[in-house]
């Protein structure tokens, strides 16, 4: 019966975790497609210098905020956003509008991507 409660419990607090890191992971991935759609607004206007500056602020933020969440989800997806951000910073340089613009829009993709697949949902069970 010992065993029971505690595997209850244990299970209880696993899925508050879940729910909790859900959200606030949501949160940060509404923040950083904000971001990437004021830079590309920027990258629309023709403005490369404003572009370069926000991105280079995008990628520091991003940086110093996504080793938190590391540890609660998969690793390939950050790594495909480093990868973005680096083909859009030479793009950027190369004022380069296209390449922009497609790389803001993965940028995005990815991002919705692991909230796609982390959510709880019945297809992710069944």
């Amino acid at each position: 019966m010992k065993a029971l409660i505690c595997s209850l419990i244990w299970t209880v607090l696993f899925l508050l975790f879940s729910f909790y890191s859900l959200d606030k992971f949501d949160d940060f991935a509404k923040l950083y497609t904000e971001k990437a759609e004021s830079i590309e607004l920027h990258i629309k206007d023709g403005d490369w210098d404003s572009a370069k500056k926000a991105l280079d602020e995008y990628e520091t933020s991003f940086n110093e905020s996504k080793d938190s969440w590391y540890k609660v989800f998969n690793h390939e997806y950050f790594g495909e956003v480093s990868l973005y951000l680096d083909i859009l910073q030479g793009s950027i340089y190369a004022k380069d509008k296209g390449m922009s613009l497609e790389q803001i829009q993965r940028i995005k993709n990815a991002l919705h991507n692991i909230i796609e697949n982390e959510q709880f949902d019945l297809n992710h069970i069944f």
